[in-house]
């Protein structure tokens, strides 16, 4: 939501899809909606009917469900969101797709992917590469890789 809200600033056009719903004293998801930038809660969307009508005029999806922690399955709704866009990505080889820190599904470890995961065009890994990012079959997913300073200390 950060990287939404950015954007949104600088003029972008913004559509928020969150496959969970978010916490109430989540400072972030409060800063967007007091934006005004539209944000769905899959929970709401009956078929993902607002994800395919926002894929369907989107340029560029950004993948921030997780962070570095440890791998879980995609399943449920996170796994059913990945496979329409991925699905959209085969149909619309323009649309472009920006992971933060790593791929959803990839092991920041181990490189390995599930099934379900989301290859990206570029992903900006934040603070420093993980080891996933350059081992197989992760690397195939990874797309353009860039590292972001976010001010962690090199000792």
């Amino acid at each position: 939501m950060v990287a939404a809200r950015h954007l949104h600033d600088w003029g972008a056009r913004i559509n928020i899809y969150l496959c969970n719903q978010r916490r109430e004293d989540d400072s972030n998801y409060h800063i967007v909606t007091e934006r005004g930038i539209p944000t769905t809660i899959a929970s709401e969307d009956k078929h993902l009917a607002d994800l395919d009508s926002a894929l369907s005029s989107s340029d560029v999806v950004i993948d921030a469900l997780f962070g570095t922690g440890k791998l879980r399955p995609l399943e449920g709704v996170v796994g059913e969101v990945l496979t329409r866009v991925r699905g959209v990505k085969e149909a619309q080889p323009g649309l472009k797709v920006i992971a933060i820190d790593l791929p959803s599904g990839l092991d920041a470890d181990s490189g390995a992917a599930d099934p379900s995961c989301l290859a990206a065009d570029l992903t900006v890994t934040l603070g420093y590469p993980k080891v996933g990012l350059f081992s197989f079959p992760g690397r195939d997913l990874v797309g353009e890789l860039m590292v972001a300073d976010i001010g962690i200390p090199a000792n």
